[in-house]
Order: structure tokens, then sequence, then C-alpha cells
């Protein structure tokens, strides 16, 4: 979190303090910092599987289809991309 307001725009921090809010358990954190990142342009795998986890976790199911193939359609061979 300190990386973060150090850096405000620094992505892979951002994405850090993302992370960390949804392996603590608080969605609506990581999902407002995950849309903030996409937002903002940061159209990295690892940040869109993470909008795809926290959309199922919403039950938002057609959204979470659309950000796994997203995910896929830009890390084809990443394992993590192939098993979401």
């Amino acid at each position: 979190e300190a990386a973060r307001r150090a850096n405000p725009d620094d992505g892979e921090a951002r994405f850090g303090v993302a992370r960390c809010l949804f392996e603590r358990g608080d969605t609506s954190g990581a999902t407002r910092l995950t849309d903030e990142l996409l937002a903002d342009g940061h159209a990295d795998p690892a940040v869109i599987r993470l909008r795809g986890q926290l959309a199922v976790l919403a039950g938002e199911y057609e959204r979470a289809e659309q950000l796994f193939k997203r995910a896929l359609a830009l890390a084809p061979a990443d394992p993590e991309c192939l098993n979401a």
C-alpha cells in the first residue's frame, strides 16, 4: 500500500495491492482497483484474470467469461490463463 501511495501511477504496485486485497477477502476493494487499472490501460493478462475471478465471486458469469477469454487471447501459453 505504501508503494502505491508513493507512486500512484505504478500499475505493478497497484496490482499488488489489488491481489493482496483479494487474498484477504476484500473483493470490493480488489474490484475497485482492478477496474481502475483496466480503465487506465493496464491490460495485463494477470489484471484481467484477477478481475475475472472477482466477477465469478460476484456472480457475474458472462462478464467473467469475457474477461477470461480476453486474458487468454493476450497470453495463450500462460498456464494461469489456460486454467482460468
